[in-house]
């Protein structure tokens, strides 16, 4: 499970995940990337299940730049436990993605493994998310948005 190796504080407030993604949101490595298209947390646990089933598929013809590291803590009272006598233990971790934020990126030869690995990412994020091309004028969005 993916977990930070030091934060300042070892519990941290709820907050809120509004807006679209100013930064982390274009292109910088590779040819493809993989976008989100919603507010979402994810679990440390998810964002290793997409990390694995990418290398699986690209590791053998490409490199893999991941973009997100789950660093927010998220705590939780244990079962049966009356209100009050102050916050939980810590849970698990978070990664605070907002839409428009990259997840990874990664070279391909074609277009069509490209898809395959996006189809496969989103069976372990369950989330909406969309493949992003570079072109040589500039980004091409494709349009399935799965």
């Amino acid at each position: 499970m993916l977990t930070p190796k030091k934060l300042k504080y070892r519990k941290a407030f709820k907050g809120r995940n509004v807006g679209n993604a100013t930064s982390g949101n274009v292109l910088s490595f590779a040819n493809y990337a993989i976008q989100v298209l919603e507010n979402v947390n994810l679990k440390s646990n998810t964002l290793e299940a997409a990390y694995k089933v990418t290398n699986k598929t690209v590791k053998s013809y490409s490199k893999i730049w991941f973009r997100v590291f789950p660093h927010k803590p998220v705590t939780k009272k244990p079962i049966e436990v009356r209100m009050g006598k102050g916050k939980g233990a810590v849970d698990h971790y978070v990664a605070c993605l907002k839409p428009g934020n990259i997840i990874f990126e990664f070279d391909s030869p074609s277009l069509s493994e490209a898809q395959v690995v996006l189809s496969q990412c989103i069976g372990k994020l369950g989330i909406r998310c969309r493949l992003l091309q570079r072109k040589v004028g500039g980004v091409f969005f494709n349009n399935e948005i799965l």
